[in-house]
């Protein structure tokens, strides 16, 4: 989220770099929430994390897909907006936005992990996602 927005918000154009990254970044996406919160491998999330992080990974190419899907919708300052809501609430918007305009971003199980993400934040004593 961050560095894909950070990539939107200098202007820079990087669709023609991206290439096969924004559907890498989902099946990493998949595959994180199968491998760390389905199996509990948490050795393993640093692992791919660093994956899709490296050399402006898949991760990179996600976070930028989502922002331009926000500021599509609803414009530059809701990029801004909903990366201080927190990531399941960005990622969850995008996922709306998208949604409505025929683009399935994102599978049911991606879906509902992000909604635990939310439901979990939202518990946290002191959390600003109440």
């Amino acid at each position: 989220m961050l560095e894909g927005a950070a990539t939107l918000a200098r202007g820079e154009n990087i669709a023609g770099k991206i290439g096969k990254g924004v559907e890498d970044g989902r099946e990493l996406l998949e595959e994180f929430i199968t491998e760390v919160i389905e199996r509990r491998n948490y050795e393993a999330a640093d692992q791919l994390i660093e994956k899709g992080l490296r050399s402006n990974g898949p991760l990179y190419s996600l976070g930028w897909h989502l922002a331009g899907i926000i500021e599509a919708g609803e414009g530059s300052r809701a990029v801004g907006k909903y990366q201080v809501l927190g990531p399941a609430e960005f990622f969850i918007r995008a996922g709306e936005i998208a949604e409505a305009s025929g683009e399935d971003l994102f599978s049911g199980n991606a879906d509902r992990a992000i909604e635990e993400l939310k439901e979990k934040l939202a518990r946290r004593q002191g959390s600003p996602f109440r």
